[in-house]
């Protein structure tokens, strides 16, 4: 026995454009917070320039705090205590709208990637 294939009548699936459909969409895949985050990301791998790029990694902003991986422990102790308020502050100031209100550094348990020159 053979059966037809089912249709759905347009009233009962309409087509959404798709800038309606993907917020939903983004927000159930969880991606929809990481998308806000990438602002501060580009910000601070900007802030940290060439010098200090290679050797600190963004990783994401949690309850206001941006996660930074450092690959040297001398390293992140000089950011912590010595420059982290001064590139918080120029964060803060080239995006606003992130809310970031602190910088944790943490060492990283990895080599860090190789440098190109």
């Amino acid at each position: 026995m053979s059966h037809a294939p089912r249709t759905r009548s347009a009233a009962a699936n309409p087509l959404k454009p798709l800038s309606e459909s993907l917020p939903a969409a983004l927000a159930r895949a969880g991606l929809a917070e990481r998308l806000a985050e990438e602002p501060a990301i580009a910000a601070v791998r900007r802030e940290l320039g060439e010098e200090l790029g290679p050797d600190v990694r963004a990783l994401r902003v949690r309850n206001g705090v941006l996660e930074l991986e450092v690959f040297s422990a001398a390293l992140a102790h000089e950011l912590e205590h010595f420059r982290g308020g001064e590139i918080l502050a120029r964060v803060r100031a080239a995006v606003p709208s992130t809310g970031i209100r602190r910088l944790r550094f943490r060492i990283a348990t990895c080599a860090p990637p190789a440098r190109t020159r």
